[in-house]
């Protein structure tokens, strides 16, 4: 059937739905002839009205289906069907038991869906429906929003006895329109007048208007008076919605002659394609549908989609062609609508422009829009709203001839504009913008003049958060771990690993040590499967409520796949120094005061005091607020033979640089190559001893640097002039206020740091001092406890000469404190004794535990001392408590297997969790005879809060004068 009005073209085929009735009420009140029937139907076709007959066809009662009922829907799930309820009570003389037939039928009269009711007996306390006779009734049956904005349809019925001559339409309280009963249905004439042939002609009523702004749920009133211009009755109807083409436009270039159209498109039914036709006969069908338009999701009748968007240009369309245009809607169905486009919907040579990338980078803190416009007239001023925040800044134009191109312009010139500044200064409250995409408007201004003020459109937001700079994959602990860093407003609390895309397992606990909205993290986690080559990795982090911040790529840092046998798999040695390079040079400056600390060997956690000295001074730096850079020469997958110990260093290593032995020509390579090809990461001018940094790093790989010679053999050999280069560069190119390396023998490096860098050297031994200690053991306690203490032969001019390289010099014992201070200027030594870096002490070991620990490292006092202690005083422990236990931690085992069968005796060798030893021991032994620098292993039995027995030697630098032996 066709139906068509003045710019209304509307083909309706039929359809066959699923349908769903029921019946919540059907009650014969037999004492006061009453009944009462409540029900509803689910349709994907639109019913109008219930009508309920005897079994010979007679109609009894009828009442329309104006009641949504959404919690049948919701029930229910039928796609596309809409459910509508009734409510009804008349008077009858119907009773119990009889059976009903009810009819659903449609705007035209259509049977729909045919129900039966069985009637029960009950009471009915309900009055009687308003209007209760069908012949005294008028209806407001529909009422629809459809077409264009603004635009919608009316329709209804009036008893033809009732003589309604005009029905006005009111919303909100206006007149927006009126008619007469211009329509005939024949469904209703013989129930309307009831035979009366009085009253011939239209019982019915169709009205189209429009008014602007107008919204889905706005009542609609219908008003009826007869020819005296009497009130006869209302009827009333909220606006629904059939169908609406939202925000149309239609844009003609005259330069160009082309046809822009773009709008919002909402209907019931699926639609397979959108076309424009002119008057010519030409049609075009629109390519660009479905586009994303989240700001008039409230348009939608159901909420059903955000893509209702479409938008296309036309070219080589005739101006007389642009006035006279209509839309053809084409339905999935085979069903279509065709209407015409007013030509109030036509605009010509409008202003066009558009945001193509809105980019963040949280780490440098700046922001940058760039975007096009094209006017025919004057621009002045591209005015920027992202979400609630106006952007400030001058916008950088040029023509933009790609633009031009893309679009067939003709005429004006496009125009290219960027805008970019730091972010706290280009909004006023960047966290605002922290969002996968933001709504942007874009405004174009001719000084005062407003020439276009486009609507808020959501943009996708690039958004750098920061880097990973280093993955390794161990496949013999099947431990993977990520590092680099992260700039956010927010905090993540968690983290989760994502692989090609897909989670592994649960997100993590996550931290971060953050500095000037600059958080270093270490990531670590043992995953249960293989990490095929290639793999794309992910880190997802989290917020405490599980919402989801950002997703953190590896990019084109390498994973580093580490074999089973500890080879690296898939990157060549010029790879991997290339890769370390990258790493060093990715590090951002930060705010924050930066101390590198530049340590000469591996930090391995099976390593003596000697790490655990600078683990020390790092974490008493990172408590007072600095950030801390640690350079060494560890292996990265070596270090994750150590997870948890290398995760608890991370808490205040903020950013971990290694330089590998075996690949230090090639870095100084890569690392040349890079400071030649950017210059400026250093100051200009700057040449240490004379010389630019890349003549130093070329130096060190001939050994020919003049800073690093020593006359000490000793001391030569402990001399590495190309790490020392590296380091120097790396900490000069990330401008660290403060340097500390370990060692005399890492003096060269501070004749190569920047004039602003205050560099100190931390002695942990004064090396000629130690040289005489183990010079005296040798003579008093044999040579078996040193067999060649001309290893350590050091002169003392020499070490001296290096150490007034340094600004300052941190000693770690007064003895050593005393010795420097007769040698060299007071005010350049500094006394930083080992803190207790364990925090709380643990509590009492069980009170039946007869545990005692040693901890050493390799090293002769360590070896000499427990030594004489297990040949010695071992068996009389053992004599005397024969339940005692000791247990030996530390590499100090190596030299200890002679003992390995002793009663009660346990070699532990390295052990990555020192507090569980410390745990269980009553006591802590410390029995050397003599030693150097502090005794780490008493401060550290101390600051877990157990006893320790030790030697006069054991407690120097504890007291001064030292204690005398008896």
């Amino acid at each position: 059937m066709k139906h068509q009005d003045e710019g209304l073209n509307l083909l309706i085929r039929p359809e066959q739905p699923e349908i769903r009735s029921g019946w919540s009420v059907r009650t014969v009140d037999a004492r006061r002839s009453l009944i009462h029937l409540r029900g509803w139907i689910l349709s994907a076709a639109r019913p109008e009205r219930v009508e309920f007959a005897k079994a010979d066809g007679t109609v009894l009662f009828s009442s329309d289906l104006t009641e949504r009922r959404p919690d049948v829907s919701a029930r229910l799930d039928l796609p596309g069907a809409e459910s509508f309820g009734f409510n009804l009570v008349q008077p009858t003389d119907l009773i119990p038991g009889e059976t009903l037939t009810a009819r659903f039928l449609d705007f035209e009269g259509q049977t729909i869906h045919v129900s039966e009711v069985q009637l029960t007996e009950g009471v009915v306390r309900a009055s009687v429906t308003d209007g209760g006779v069908l012949k005294n009734s008028l209806s407001l049956s529909e009422a629809v929003l459809v077409g264009l904005e603004g635009d919608f349809l009316l329709r209804g019925w009036a008893s033809p006895h009732l003589g309604v001559a005009q029905i006005r339409f009111m919303i909100e309280g206006d007149l927006v329109g009126f008619c007469t009963l211009n329509a005939h249905r024949t469904d209703l004439s013989d129930r309307t007048s009831a035979g009366d042939s009085e009253h011939p002609g239209n019982n019915a009523f169709v009205f189209q208007g429009h008014r602007p702004g107008i919204m889905p749920g706005t009542p609609v009133v219908a008003v009826f008076h007869d020819r005296n211009g009497r009130l006869l009755g209302e009827a009333s109807r909220p606006l629904s919605y059939e169908f609406r083409l939202h925000d149309f436009r239609a844009i003609y270039d005259t330069e160009s002659r082309q046809l822009r159209v773009k709008g919002a498109l909402f209907s019931d039914r699926q639609i397979r394609a959108l076309a424009v036709q002119f008057q010519s006969g030409r049609s075009h069908a629109i390519t660009r549908l479905f586009l994303p338009r989240p700001q008039d999701v409230r348009f939608d009748p159901r909420g059903r989609t955000l893509y209702s968007g479409f938008e296309d240009r036309i070219p080589h369309v005739g101006e007389g062609d642009s006035r006279n245009l209509h839309l053809e809607l084409f339905y999935a169905d085979g069903g279509q609508r065709r209407w015409r486009v007013p030509i109030t919907a036509l605009a010509f040579d409008e202003p066009e422009a558009a945001i193509d990338e809105i980019t963040i980078d949280w780490v440098t803190s700046s922001l940058s829009v760039k975007g096009w416009y094209r006017s025919f007239e004057p621009v002045t001023d591209v005015e920027i709203h992202l979400g609630e925040e106006r952007v400030f800044g001058i916008p950088l134009c040029t023509a933009n001839e790609q633009v031009q191109k893309q679009f067939g312009f003709r005429g004006p010139m496009a125009q290219g504009f960027t805008v970019s500044g730091p972010l706290d200064t280009a909004v006023d409250h960047p966290e605002a913008l922290f969002a996968p995409a933001v709504p942007a408007r874009l405004a174009l201004r001719r000084k005062r003049q407003i020439l276009l003020d486009n609507p808020a459109l959501p943009v996708a937001v690039k958004a750098r958060i920061g880097a990973m700079t280093g993955l390794v994959f161990d496949r013999r602990k099947n431990l993977f771990h990520a590092e680099g860093y992260l700039a956010m407003p927010r905090i993540p609390a968690r983290a989760q690993l994502l692989i090609n895309d897909r989670p592994v397992d649960e997100p993590l606990p996550f931290s971060l040590s953050m500095h000037e909205g600059i958080g270093h993290f270490s990531f670590t986690r043992i995953i249960n499967h293989a990490m095929p080559p290639g793999s794309q990795v992910k880190l997802r982090f989290v917020d405490d409520r599980g919402q989801v911040l950002g997703d953190l790529a590896a990019g084109d840092t390498p994973l580093l796949s580490v074999s089973r046998q500890g080879g690296v798999d898939g990157l060549s040695s010029e790879q991997l120094a290339a890769h370390l390079v990258k790493r060093y040079l990715a590090v951002p400056r930060a705010k924050t005061p930066t101390i590198c600390f530049i340590y000469q060997g591996s930090v391995t956690f099976a390593a003596g005091g000697g790490i655990q000295r600078l683990l020390d001074l790092m974490q008493s730096a990172h408590a007072a607020g600095y950030r801390t850079v640690l350079i060494d020469r560890s292996e990265p997958w070596s270090l994750s033979m150590w997870p948890d110990t290398y995760r608890a260093m991370r808490a205040y290593c903020d950013v971990h640089l290694p330089i590998l032995q075996a690949y230090k020509p090639l870095i100084i390579k890569e690392l040349s190559a890079a400071l030649k090809a950017e210059p400026d990461r250093l100051p200009k001018g700057f040449a240490p001893l004379g010389k630019p940094m890349a003549e130093h790093l070329a130096d060190s790989l001939m050994k020919s640097d003049p800073s690093s010679r020593s006359s000490s053999a000793a001391l030569a050999a402990r001399i590495d002039p190309q790490f020392l280069a590296i380091a120097a560069t790396i900490t000069n190119l990330l401008d660290a206020e403060v340097v500390i390396s370990s060692h005399v023998w890492s003096a060269p490096l501070h004749d190569l740091l920047l004039p602003t860098t205050f560099g100190l050297i931390d002695t942990v031994d004064v090396q000629s001092l130690r040289a005489r200690i183990f010079h005296d053991a040798h003579n008093r306690l044999g040579a078996d406890v040193v067999p060649d203490p001309a290893k350590y032969d050091i002169d003392e001019e020499e070490e001296l000469r290096l150490l007034s390289k340094a600004k300052a010099l941190l000693t770690i014992s007064s003895v050593e404190q005393d010795f420097l201070a007769e040698r060299i200027a007071p005010a350049r030594l500094v006394l930083a004794g080992l803190t207790a870096r364990s925090g709380e002490p643990l509590p009492p070991a069980p009170d039946d535990s007869a545990e005692i620990l040693f901890v050493g490292n390799i090293y002769e006092p360590n070896v000499d001392g427990i030594s004489l202690f297990l040949d010695r005083a071992w068996p009389e422990v053992i004599a005397a408590i024969p339940q005692a236990r000791l247990r030996i931690a530390g590499r100090v085992c190596e030299a200890l297997k002679r003992f390995s069968r002793l009663p009660g005796v346990a070699l532990l060798g390295p052990v990555e969790d020192l507090e569980s030893c410390y745990r269980q021991a009553a006591l802590v032994l410390n029995p050397v005879r003599f030693g150097t620098g502090a005794s780490v292993k008493l401060v550290e039995a101390m600051a877990f809060g157990r006893a320790v027995v030790t030697t006069p030697a054991g407690l120097r630098a504890t007291r001064r004068p030292p204690m005398q032996r008896p």
